[in-house]
Protein backbone atom coordinates (compact mmCIF):
# COMPACT_ATOMS: atom_id res chain seq x y z
CA UNK A 1 0.00 0.00 0.00
CA UNK A 2 2.78 2.68 0.84
CA UNK A 3 5.53 1.41 -1.72
CA UNK A 4 9.16 2.68 -1.74
CA UNK A 5 8.46 5.63 -1.69
CA UNK A 6 6.65 6.32 1.49
CA UNK A 7 9.67 6.64 3.72
CA UNK A 8 10.96 9.87 2.08
CA UNK A 9 7.76 11.23 3.23
CA UNK A 10 9.26 10.41 6.90
CA UNK A 11 12.43 12.18 6.38
CA UNK A 12 11.39 15.70 4.69
CA UNK A 13 13.67 17.32 2.54
CA UNK A 14 14.31 20.45 4.84
CA UNK A 15 15.99 18.67 7.46
CA UNK A 16 18.74 18.22 5.16
CA UNK A 17 19.14 21.96 5.45
CA UNK A 18 18.46 22.63 8.96
CA UNK A 19 18.78 19.60 10.94
CA UNK A 20 17.66 19.41 14.08
CA UNK A 21 20.14 20.22 17.22
CA UNK A 22 20.48 18.41 20.25
CA UNK A 23 19.37 19.49 23.35
CA UNK A 24 22.18 19.76 26.05
CA UNK A 25 21.21 16.45 27.68
CA UNK A 26 21.33 14.65 24.64
CA UNK A 27 24.82 16.21 23.50
CA UNK A 28 26.03 15.17 26.85
CA UNK A 29 24.87 11.32 26.53
CA UNK A 30 26.10 11.03 22.92
CA UNK A 31 29.64 12.26 23.57
CA UNK A 32 30.09 10.27 27.17
CA UNK A 33 28.77 7.15 24.89
CA UNK A 34 31.48 8.51 22.30
CA UNK A 35 34.41 8.74 25.12
CA UNK A 36 33.19 4.92 26.48
CA UNK A 37 33.70 3.97 23.01
CA UNK A 38 37.46 5.49 22.24
CA UNK A 39 38.58 4.18 25.76
CA UNK A 40 37.49 0.85 25.35
CA UNK A 41 39.06 1.05 21.24
CA UNK A 42 42.34 2.48 23.55
CA UNK A 43 42.49 -0.30 25.44
CA UNK A 44 42.08 -2.93 22.70
CA UNK A 45 45.44 -1.24 20.73
CA UNK A 46 47.14 -1.39 23.78
CA UNK A 47 46.64 -5.04 24.41
CA UNK A 48 47.45 -5.57 20.81
CA UNK A 49 50.79 -3.42 20.97
CA UNK A 50 51.48 -5.40 24.18
CA UNK A 51 51.13 -8.81 22.52
CA UNK A 52 52.92 -7.90 19.17
CA UNK A 53 56.11 -6.66 21.67
CA UNK A 54 55.84 -9.84 22.92
CA UNK A 55 55.99 -11.71 20.01
CA UNK A 56 58.56 -10.07 19.21
CA UNK A 57 60.88 -10.13 22.90
CA UNK A 58 60.66 -14.00 22.30
CA UNK A 59 62.10 -14.06 18.76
Amino acid sequence: MWGWWYPRYLWPWYLYLWPPVPTPEQELFLLENYKKALEAELKMIEERINSLKGQLGRQ
